[in-house]
């Protein structure tokens, strides 16, 4: 298989013409109804969706991988594999990643009967990677539809897309609290 390399954010030149996003999980976790989802709600710019079942990616494709803008980690609730899956794979990209290029997509959150993945874990997962979570029935279509819009706005937004707003900028102002002895009006 080949030397692996570490994932980054900005080790390419990015391209005008299309954006990249990047869905890792497990087989079986709906990457690819996420992924036609992305391709029907996203349309300026053209979008390229590819899907890997882990992290590292082979150092062999490197040279003609693009530049992957945004990165989407799925974990279904009922399959342990899938989130040992992600927390193995995020050692495998780079920190810049961390500022507003990842998002965490939780599926099967309705199963109650067969969680084998506590919510609290993949939170904390979620936190600590200083992403968002988002939850997703991909039974449901009109959901499927909604999430895959919030993640075409958070795609546009890190690769700068958005008129003003970039996820850097909401990332700081959803990390800043007002001080204790503070005065609020």
């Amino acid at each position: 298989m080949g030397d692996t390399t570490m994932l980054k954010a900005f080790s390419k030149m990015p391209s005008i013409y299309r954006a990249v996003v990047l869905i890792v999980g497990a087989p079986g976790v709906g990457k690819h109804q996420l992924a036609k989802a992305l391709v029907a709600a996203g349309n300026q710019p053209p979008l390229q969706v590819r899907t890997v079942t882990h992290l590292p990616l082979p150092e062999e494709t490197q040279s003609r991988r693009p530049r992957i803008d945004f990165v989407i980690f799925m974990v279904d609730q009922t399959n342990r594999q899938s989130f040992m899956t992600v927390k193995q794979s995020l050692q495998f990209l780079d920190l810049t990643y961390m500022m507003g290029k990842i998002c965490f997509v939780l599926t099967q959150v309705n199963n109650t009967i067969c969680r084998s993945v506590s919510f609290g874990a993949i939170r904390q997962l979620a936190d600590n990677c200083r992403s968002q979570l988002l939850c997703c029935n991909m039974q449901n279509a009109e959901e499927l539809k909604c999430t895959a819009h919030q993640l075409i706005y958070k795609l546009y937004s890190s690769v700068g897309l958005k008129s003003n707003v970039t996820d850097l900028l909401i990332e700081c102002t959803k990390a800043a609290k007002p001080a204790e002895n503070s005065v609020t009006f």
